[in-house]
């Protein structure tokens, strides 16, 4: 494949090949991860499992280990239209709730910011971060990460 980097558009096509992710599972994570790199947040892990003192948390969309920050995409289809599940809010406070108690900061983004890699995005996570900093609680979660999906 050497023969064709000179080719135009093959250093753009190698930056995406290299961005790509195995552990976006939608196309809002993705398009979060591509904002996150444009506004100069650091890259964070993606699909971590979060465990607390109970068990089992739940899956996050993007963890950074440093900072105790999980951050999630919220797409609309989960919280509104006719796919609705009953209950979905109440899982989703009862999930930020418990890893707050275990010393996890947690931010949101959603469609209306990361396309246009809003200055928001940036201030959330950062905000977030700084507020694990701060962070008096004694940290009770542990986290795995899972292998790539094939």
């Amino acid at each position: 494949m050497a023969y064709c980097t000179e080719w135009p558009g093959a250093r753009k096509a190698g930056r995406v090949l290299a961005f790509a992710s195995p552990y976006s599972e939608t196309p809002g994570e993705t398009i979060g991860r591509i904002a996150f790199d444009a506004l100069d947040v650091p890259a964070p892990d993606q699909q971590v499992l979060i465990f607390d003192e109970q068990g089992f948390v739940g899956r996050c969309d993007y963890y950074w280990e440093k900072h105790h920050t999980v951050g999630e995409f919220d797409g609309e289809l989960k919280y509104a239209g006719d796919g609705i599940r009953d209950g979905v809010l109440l899982h989703e406070k009862e999930r930020e709730d418990r890893l707050r108690e275990a010393g996890i900061e947690v931010f949101r983004i959603g469609w209306r910011e990361s396309p246009a890699q809003s200055a928001s995005v940036r201030r959330k996570a950062f905000a977030a971060f700084d507020r694990a900093a701060r962070s008096t609680a004694r940290r009770t979660y542990r986290f795995k990460r899972q292998p790539p999906r094939e």
